[in-house]
């Protein structure tokens, strides 16, 4: 029988609905492997610019009053920005996920 045949059948709805269900949580496998990465990658970030086994930001005043400020002053907002948006990404999409990832369907059916 043709896929138009198999349409009317009872159980193919509940094998539809079972591999749109596989797929969602492979592209939730996929998210979460991303959102681990960007963790990892913000912690990265967080230390760069950090003293030797310091947990504040080593100060570099002088930067600020030399000449090189105005070319390094919008890299250093770049920075700020990635890690800015990391944050707020990672706290946007990890409750998400988490409900996605605790749906109690269809294997509970």
């Amino acid at each position: 029988m043709g896929d138009s045949a198999d349409k009317g059948l009872p159980h193919t709805a509940f094998d539809i609905i079972s591999e749109e269900h596989k797929y969602l949580k492979e592209f939730l496998d996929l998210v979460s492997k991303k959102l681990d990465a960007d963790k990892r990658y913000l912690k990265e970030l967080e230390r760069v610019g950090r003293g030797r086994g310091s947990r504040k930001p080593d100060p570099k005043p002088q930067w600020a009053k030399s000449s090189i400020w105005s070319l390094i002053s919008p890299l250093l907002s770049y920075f700020e920005d990635e890690k800015r948006h990391l944050r707020q990404s990672i706290k946007e999409l990890t409750p998400i996920i988490e409900k996605l990832n605790h749906a109690p369907f269809p294997a509970s059916i």
